[in-house]
């Protein structure tokens, strides 16, 4: 349902293009009330620009989107972070809960003197933003949910705590190899077969073990999202992949209807939707963005 994403970084970059990418691209940390650092790129800046903000799934980092970086950024201003417990953030003082990943969104948005975006979060950070714009519906244009449900399934639940277990008994790697086949589809694991373990060391060099565990346990508690304050008029776009175990179509559908949102299956994809078919999914986000176009 919500933990996504794996791949090597260098990786994506030679796949992507032989030539650099060519970006305006601040990368400092954002410190919240707590003291808790957060890791955050703003890309662009321009004037008049409205802004799309990226959130990542639990396993991934700002990297992760960089397809989608090349794609919208010359419409887009586009911020990009990693939740607290993720990748470079810090985990902070205080208990994890997606009221805090909600706070810390918002937060930084003010920090950066941004008063509305677009939202486009994968799995768990679709979490984060569905939160946040029921909380905060003054602060979201438009909402993207990407493999995700509204609530977490039974065979989500067991997987997120067979992951936990794992992480406490036999460490990062032990989990990552675990993860992979779940989070990722079947062509795609086919297509990069050969590079799984360098998949795997990538995972394990930028997840800390005690900001995983508390990040696992954490979700294992999420409360239910508040759907009813979250119907404020912006328009909602649901994407899932038809070979997710972890989001059956029917249940990304009801988060749709839920939302009064659009529902998009991308049919032979599995959880990691903008790496496994990129080009559809910004294709799908482009038709969303421009026909809801203010």
């Amino acid at each position: 349902m919500w933990p996504a994403g794996l791949l090597l970084e260098a990786h994506i970059t030679l796949k992507i293009s032989s030539t650099p990418l060519k970006i305006v691209k601040v990368m400092p940390f954002f410190r919240t009330e707590d003291g808790c650092r957060l890791y955050y790129e703003s890309i662009g800046g321009t004037p008049r620009k409205p802004f799309l903000v990226f959130l990542n799934g639990t396993f991934q980092n700002t990297f992760h989107w960089i397809r989608q970086v090349r794609h919208f950024q010359h419409r887009y201003n586009i911020v990009l972070y990693e939740c607290r417990a993720q990748g470079r953030s810090g985990i902070g003082n205080k208990k994890l809960g997606i009221d805090v990943h909600a706070a810390d969104l918002v937060a930084l948005l003010e920090y950066l003197k941004i008063a509305k975006a677009v939202f486009v979060g994968i799995s768990h950070g679709a979490r984060v933003a569905l939160e946040t714009a029921g909380r905060y519906p003054q602060c979201v244009t438009q909402l993207v949910l990407c493999s995700t449900t509204a609530t977490l399934n039974n065979r989500t639940r067991a997987t997120l705590t067979l992951w936990k277990d794992i992480l406490a008994t036999r460490g990062v790697e032990a989990t990552a190899w675990t993860i992979l086949p779940t989070v990722l589809g079947q062509n795609y694991l086919a297509d990069y077969q050969k590079t799984l373990p360098k998949m795997v060391k990538a995972i394990a060099l930028r997840n800390r073990p005690e900001s995983l565990r508390a990040h696992l346990e954490a979700m294992l508690a999420y409360p239910p999202p508040s759907l009813s304050s979250a119907k404020t008029g912006w328009p909602a776009l649901v994407i899932s992949g038809a070979t997710d175990p972890l989001v059956p179509s029917e249940e990304a559908r009801d988060l749709a209807n839920q939302v009064s949102g659009v529902y998009v299956l991308i049919d032979n994809v599995g959880h990691t939707i903008q790496l496994e078919a990129p080009s559809r999914f910004n294709n799908e986000l482009d038709a969303f963005l421009i026909q809801n176009d203010h």
